[in-house]
């Protein structure tokens, strides 16, 4: 699974789950999720639940702390690293 598959399916979640629409011109894969209010903290722990219970994976307190997930680019790419 490459980052481009990975990053999809995050974007899909994360659009449906909290509501951002298709036409949205603030919304990419690489906007600050937090920083554009699309996603407060409680957010991002169900998106942290979402990413380990789909692709199988921990993210850990350490990861959370060592890696930047702000954007669906960003935790894409932890998401990576982790099946790798």
């Amino acid at each position: 699974m490459g980052i481009a598959e990975i990053t999809t399916i995050i974007d899909k979640y994360v659009r449906e789950r909290f509501e951002i629409e298709s036409d949205d011109p603030d919304y990419s894969d690489e906007v600050n999720l937090f920083d554009y209010g699309y996603v407060d903290s409680l957010g991002a722990v169900e998106i942290i639940m979402f990413v380990e219970e789909h692709f199988g994976c921990r993210i850990s307190q350490k990861d959370i702390s060592k890696y930047p997930m702000n954007t669906v680019r960003e935790i894409a790419e932890v998401v990576l690293e982790k099946l790798q």
